[in-house]
């Protein structure tokens, strides 16, 4: 991998279960979003892969293009699970998401078209990020808490964010969706950056969480 730093591996069972877990904790937070947007959202089931923080962004570059810019919300948790996870999303799907919120409340908010994107944003990114990971984390049979999320980037170039990785050594776990807002879409990223500490509990927990599925327990 690049950089040089070797990358713990999911196994074929592992990635599956994850999957299966990630859908499950996805679907409270699509439902908090729908609420929010005041729309019906119908979402892919989301594709999990395990990389090198610092190949992120050509996995952001194949998706949304290299002279496209990027809108990032971040947001840290602690527990036994532990990182900074992040909402990427590309222009057009903010837009999407700011255009429906409006269409739908049938009004036109007295604030800047900017600061009412960044807005949006941020509590698009709090309910996708925080009850996702919520949900993850009552299947595994823990806690966490949140710190506020913040605009981590806004309007970046990929060539700017690769920049600002590049120096991460960590693991991440990256999740990939598209939701349909009825006759538009979203297409966005969540990586969340791992400590090895951290990666290694997660995969005892989801070893342990198919063995009791396994067992009937």
């Amino acid at each position: 991998m690049q950089n040089g730093g070797s990358m713990t591996r999911l196994s074929a069972t592992q990635r599956e279960t994850l999957k299966e877990m990630i859908n499950i904790s996805f679907g409270r937070s699509v439902a908090s979003l729908a609420d929010f947007l005041g729309v019906f959202i119908q979402m892919n089931v989301p594709d999990v892969q395990l990389v090198r923080a610092d190949n992120i962004s050509d996995f952001l570059e194949e998706s949304f293009g290299d002279y496209g810019e990027i809108h990032l919300v971040q947001q840290t948790f602690h527990g036994e699970f532990f990182g900074e996870t992040v909402l990427a999303l590309s222009a057009y799907s903010s837009a999407s998401l700011v255009k429906t919120l409006t269409k739908q409340s049938g009004f036109t908010p007295d604030i800047a078209g900017d600061q009412l994107e960044m807005e949006v944003l941020l509590e698009v990114g709090n309910i996708v990020m925080g009850s996702c990971l919520g949900q993850f984390a009552e299947i595994l049979n823990t806690s966490l808490s949140f710190d506020p999320p913040e605009l981590f980037l806004h309007r970046v170039e990929i060539s700017e964010f690769r920049e600002r990785v590049k120096t991460k050594n960590d693991d991440a776990l990256l999740i990939h969706t598209q939701f349909n807002l009825e006759d538009d879409e979203a297409q966005g990223y969540i990586f969340t950056f791992l400590s090895t500490e951290c990666l290694m509990w997660l995969l005892k927990s989801v070893d342990r969480f198919l063995d009791d599925m396994l067992s009937g327990g």
